[in-house]
């Protein structure tokens, strides 16, 4: 047991050396400019205390009229694709027995964030039930029934106009 401490304690040591020796590279030094002209600081108006020093010139200030009052609204993002996914993987077709349930994903690109819904369908509420896990509704299960008389139907996810499709066959 006292061995490893005075291994542990070494090891400590030995990371604050490397940590406060290692040089920054160039690249993450941050310098502030150097003074261009050498102008007053400060210009008194008549009759004030003068102050003077060096430093760099100020541009003027635009007059109130010459200010921009409107700012440019950001252009929307579209939606270029969307897959549905099952353990990391796109899936168009799968089948499972009655009672079942599978956890499914929506993976939407751009993967940002949308205004747009993630909207959850199902052919034939018959065969199978699809319900949101999350808020985002990129997470969903299926649950399935069977008891239609069909023994498949179509699986849908729509986001922003751009719709995957897969389907839910069930095994009996």
């Amino acid at each position: 047991m006292i061995i490893g401490i005075l291994v542990l304690g070494v090891l400590v040591v030995a990371a604050g050396v490397l940590l406060f020796t290692t040089p920054i590279p160039e690249d993450e030094v941050i310098s502030s400019p150097a003074p261009t002209e050498s102008e007053p600081l400060y210009t008194p108006d008549e009759g004030n205390v003068s102050v003077t020093g060096t430093g760099p010139s100020v541009p003027e200030s635009p007059e109130p009229d010459e200010i921009e009052t409107e700012s440019p609204s950001p252009t929307p993002i579209e939606v270029q694709s969307v897959d549905i996914t099952y353990a990391g993987l796109p899936i168009t077709d799968f089948s499972e027995p009655v009672g079942a349930t599978v956890p499914l994903r929506a993976r939407v690109e751009p993967a940002v964030e949308f205004d747009e819904e993630i909207e959850w369908t199902s052919s034939d509420t018959s065969v199978f039930e699809v319900v949101k896990d999350n808020p985002e509704g990129t997470a969903a299960t299926v649950h399935i029934i069977g008891s239609g008389t069909s023994t498949f139907a179509t699986l849908t996810v729509s986001i922003g106009g751009v719709e995957a499709e897969c389907i839910v066959r069930v095994r009996r």
